[in-house]
């Protein structure tokens, strides 16, 4: 059993190693993320393609009176007020994300200036399956990538404080969105090109 926790205890630490568990150092070898609610952190999200459970620390604290770990099953995170804020089912987007990354296929620039920040960004969209293009690519670009069947999508993320850095795209009308493209995109499992350009 190897687990994230998003707010780690001394004392679930302890429960987690008396029971032979392990916490992972990533999220690629992370079986279970143990968390009290859904919140759009970096270890939330980038867990969600590869974890089998997403289970409330209830789970730990059971496993540990009964000395072994229960079916995961019987403890699943239910947060009906981020389902509703977010507009996604949490075992929906798990499904999604473990048949088919969700940015998969999908090249991103993202500008320098992002809020969380460019490295945060990146991570995310790494784990979706997204590509991270190096330096930021022409108007000229992006618009042949759009056109072309065999050449995949490049979605251009920024902020208002990096607009003056996307100042060809407008004029070319090619979208610019901003980083919720990407976290609510994470979040949800949908690619939504509709709510979050500029305009």
């Amino acid at each position: 059993m190897v687990l994230r926790m998003e707010y780690p205890t001394i004392n679930s630490l302890q429960k987690l190693y008396v029971l032979g568990g392990e916490v992972a150092e990533s999220s690629a070898k992370c079986t279970h993320l143990v968390a009290a609610k859904v919140i759009r952190t970096v270890k939330f999200l980038v867990s969600l393609p590869t974890v089998q459970n997403i289970v409330t620390s209830e789970w730990l604290e059971q496993s540990f009176r009964a000395q072994y770990f229960l079916d995961p099953r019987r403890f699943p995170l239910r947060d009906a007020e981020a389902e509703v804020e977010f507009n996604f089912n949490l075992e929906e987007s798990m499904r999604k994300a473990q048949t088919r990354r969700i940015f998969q296929g999908l090249h991103f620039y993202i500008t320098p200036g992002i809020c969380p920040s460019l490295s945060t960004m990146r991570t995310i969209a790494s784990a979706g399956d997204g590509r991270l293009l190096p330096k930021q690519p022409s108007w000229q670009q992006v618009f042949d990538h759009q056109r072309g069947k065999s050449l995949p999508e490049i979605v251009i993320i920024s902020c208002s404080n990096d607009l003056h850095l996307c100042k060809n795209y407008f004029a070319h009308s090619i979208d610019v969105h901003n980083g919720e493209f990407i976290l609510t995109g994470m979040i949800t499992q949908k690619l939504d090109y509709e709510t979050y350009p500029f305009l």
